[in-house]
């Protein structure tokens, strides 16, 4: 075979795998469906909110395992969904308010039922709704999660965040629920403009997380050498 086309053929063999969507940009980990990360105890939805409905479901093309119920995402009456953004190119958005008692964005999500832990990966395009003037900050999204476990929400962290065109931001976080709880509803709120959300979950297995556990002094003596 022509060495050309030995090395053509392996550049295309080692491309990421191509996203759910353009705004897809930061999935986590186990979505490399290695077989040692229980990706058969992942979840995935995609909200794109194309149109104005008070309870929107996950797009049917990027829901897994496909065969689950879909997952419902509850929109507060404070919320107003917008058809098309003035400003920029976007359509189908729902804007949120401060205001978590009025309007939110509500994902109920069910997990499997074993398992000490369970980590959500979330990703949001989004930006600040226009009467909100810099810094950005004072807009930002207000992300947490409410379980059958606790009286108290459990609040994401901040992973990575980068502009996008037209003034828009993907952010990345992640929550991490320990023990595993038998469902969550993941809040959405802030003086924001939402276009898009992805949601990734894993409930890892107790021996997966001992293993991982077990593993960590070998990988720092190694680092050492």
């Amino acid at each position: 075979m022509n060495r050309s086309l030995i090395l053509s053929a392996c550049a295309v063999a080692m491309l990421p795998a191509a996203p759910l969507s353009a705004d897809d940009i930061a999935p986590p980990w186990w979505r490399d469906k290695h077989p040692n990360h229980e990706i058969n105890r992942s979840t995935l939805q995609q909200w794109e909110f194309a149109a104005g409905l008070g309870n929107p479901l996950a797009e049917p093309g990027f829901l897994s395992p496909p065969s689950s119920v879909d997952p419902i995402a509850g929109v507060e009456p404070g919320s107003t969904w917008i058809d098309d953004d003035p400003d920029s190119s976007r359509q189908g958005l729902w804007a949120l308010t401060e205001d978590e008692s009025a309007g939110m964005i509500n994902l109920f999500i069910s997990n499997y039922t074993d398992g000490p832990e369970k980590k959500i990966r979330i990703q949001l395009t989004w930006k600040p709704r226009p009467h909100i003037l810099p810094p950005p900050e004072d807009g930002s999204p207000l992300i947490s999660a409410f379980t059958n476990l606790s009286l108290i929400p459990v609040y994401a962290e901040l992973l990575s965040e980068r502009p996008l065109a037209e003034d828009w931001i993907h952010s990345s976080y992640l929550i991490v629920v320990r023990p595993n709880p038998s469902s969550e509803i993941i809040t959405l709120s802030g003086d924001i403009l939402v276009d898009e959300v992805v949601v990734d979950t894993i409930c890892p297995e107790p021996g997966t997380l001992l293993l991982l556990g077990a593993g960590v002094p070998f990988l720092a003596r190694a680092r050492r050498r």
